[in-house]
């Protein structure tokens, strides 16, 4: 069950959830800026926005979604881990800052928002971190909140810190 049900069913509490995530400040520290994979038409404003964020955190990561071109297929509309990392290194983000979140495919079966949200939980856990600010477009934050957070709670990280920065979405690009 989504940690989420209750603030669906509650109208006032689906405004505070939705409060919460668009009204969002950063925080003064983050372990990981973490960057949900997007289509090739979403992007461009993730990535531009990853690393102006990443910036403000010297000591932090900046998280992909770790699928390489190889292991998608090419229906997949996700670029990979290889080309982000390349533009990122292009916007001047140092190349060891950018770590790959591996996507390991339990308990989903298909790379999905869920899929990442367990493997970002999976590696903070892993790696010791605590403080994690997820960068995804406004379409995709509040759900890209509702499953980090239900992942944390499945996999009893209840320590986690979750921070959202929504992206404010060119309206020249196609939501796919």
């Amino acid at each position: 069950r989504k940690v989420a049900l209750p603030y669906f069913k509650d109208p006032a509490l689906t405004v505070q959830l939705c409060e919460r995530v668009f009204g969002d400040t950063l925080p003064e520290f983050a372990d990981i800026v973490y960057l949900y994979g997007h289509t090739p038409a979403n992007e461009a404003d993730v990535l531009a926005e990853g690393a102006r964020v990443i910036t403000m955190y010297p000591e932090a990561f900046l998280g992909l979604c770790g699928l390489q071109k190889h292991e998608l297929k090419p229906s997949d509309p996700f670029s990979g881990c290889e080309a982000w990392t390349e533009t990122l290194v292009r916007a001047e983000v140092p190349r060891g800052l950018i770590v790959w979140v591996r996507q390991e495919l339990d308990p989903i079966r298909v790379p999905c928002t869920d899929t990442e949200s367990f493997n970002l939980v999976r590696w903070a856990q892993k790696e010791g971190e605590r403080t994690i600010i997820i960068v995804t477009p406004t379409f995709h934050a509040l759900r890209a909140t509702v499953s980090v957070v239900s992942a944390a709670v499945h996999l009893g990280a209840g320590n986690l810190d979750v921070f959202v920065r929504a992206v404010p979405q060119n309206m020249n690009e196609v939501v796919q």
